[in-house]
């Protein structure tokens, strides 16, 4: 091809076909297979669907990246070794455009209005794809949450963030602790999407990695020494709608009002192969302090006791004698003495300011390393059971 003067947009999009010269270099002729399905971007030349014409020059400023997304998965993980997770045969870049939902942009949700956004739009990224510096992503469980105002989602955290117009996928760095780690995050509207499950791996097939909980960890050093955010506007979704469960968020603070929400996705296929992350609010443990941490957190975040499970427990923690118990056990046991006492009496919807600096402590303290250790037991159990082996994920049936 004959070295012109073109838009560097053009450099995107594979088999540029050289123009005549009489052209005088207005237009770049692409095969329409390459442009996929940017409607609106291009125009027929002749009426038919084989040549499109796309201009060039200062007038047109598209980032002609996007018009190869189909392309892109295939060439990225077409010989990728993760299995038979999903075919990209079966998904499609989606159309996060959000114009014509007035919702979305509403600054004063109520509690109806949330939630119809959550259920409408959250289930779609159910085993969704992203991809960042040459590694993919594929999600298998998220939270939902809204940054509307605090009386929709008082589980939000305060984020700088504004409303987006459209999707951005991104890997977000948070510090806790003195300690970095990074979540995988989408954001659209005023919503969050928290992923606390899935895969990833390099599109060269070389490496491979579960991840359970909100903490994703192995990502590799383009990522985490990057100085800006690593994002994408770019995201997978299925056809057809994935399996799924509703069930609790995985957060930190269940003595919140809206802990209670069911606004945590997961897909069913992977949660019925015990590829999930531990539960805060339904862990059980052989160590008998965790398991009634659980019960301690959970009983303030839905404002009711599970008599069953206090039954079994409550004997059990009275059996430990207070000598060979830490501060942070002892606080799990003044709990459940106290819900014990109160099992028949209402909850308080906002816990006083000191039971809720304890109930962060028994989290921090005995059942967030509970947690993690669980969750790292079952990635190790997940990268036998997923073991890499290349496919061609592409090949037509």
């Amino acid at each position: 091809m004959k070295n012109h003067d073109v838009s560097p947009y053009s450099k995107a999009i594979p088999r540029v076909k050289p123009y005549d010269e009489a052209e005088q270099k207005k237009f770049v002729v692409f095969d329409a297979e390459d442009l996929l399905s940017a409607v609106g971007l291009v125009n027929a030349v002749d009426g038919s669907n084989n040549i499109y014409v796309i201009k060039t020059g200062d007038a047109f400023k598209v980032d002609m990246s996007s018009i190869a997304n189909r392309d892109i998965l295939k060439k990225n993980i077409g010989d990728s070794p993760i299995n038979r997770f999903f075919k990209s045969s079966e998904y499609r870049v989606w159309k996060n455009n959000f114009g014509d939902d007035l919702l979305m942009k509403k600054t004063d949700l109520n509690a109806v209005e949330a939630s119809r956004i959550v259920n409408e739009y959250a289930p779609k990224l159910v085993e969704s794809v992203i991809i960042l510096e040459n590694h993919w992503f594929f999600m298998t469980s998220f939270s939902c949450f809204i940054h509307d105002n605090n009386q929709i989602d008082d589980c939000a955290d305060l984020s700088k963030i504004g409303h987006q117009d459209k999707t951005v996928a991104f890997i977000r760095r948070k510090t806790r602790l003195g300690k970095d780690f990074f979540e995988l995050t989408y954001r659209f509207g005023y919503v969050e999407i928290l992923g606390t499950s899935g895969f990833f791996g390099s599109v060269d097939g070389t490496f491979f990695s579960p991840f359970l909980g909100s903490s994703v960890q192995e990502l590799p050093a383009t990522i985490t020494t990057s100085l800006r955010t690593v994002s994408t506007n770019v995201i997978f979704i299925a056809l057809e709608q994935k399996e799924y469960i509703c069930k609790n968020r995985i957060i930190n603070q269940y003595y919140k009002l809206h802990a209670k929400n069911n606004w945590g996705f997961y897909s069913k296929r992977y949660e019925d192969n015990s590829f999930s992350p531990a539960n805060p609010i339904s862990f059980k443990s052989q160590n008998i302090m965790h398991s009634a941490a659980s019960l301690v957190i959970n009983s303030f975040a839905y404002q009711e006791i599970q008599q069953e499970e206090m039954n079994v427990l409550l004997p059990k923690v009275l059996a430990q004698d207070d000598s060979s118990l830490n501060s942070v056990s002892m606080l799990i046991k003044k709990y459940l003495v106290f819900l014990n006492q109160h099992r028949n009496s209402s909850f308080s919807l906002s816990p006083p300011k000191e039971t809720k600096r304890e109930l962060i402590e028994i989290y921090n303290n005995s059942l967030a390393s509970a947690l993690i250790s669980s969750n790292i037991k079952h990635i190790k159990l997940a990268k036998k059971r997923y073991v890499a082996t290349k496919i061609d994920l592409f090949e037509e049936e």
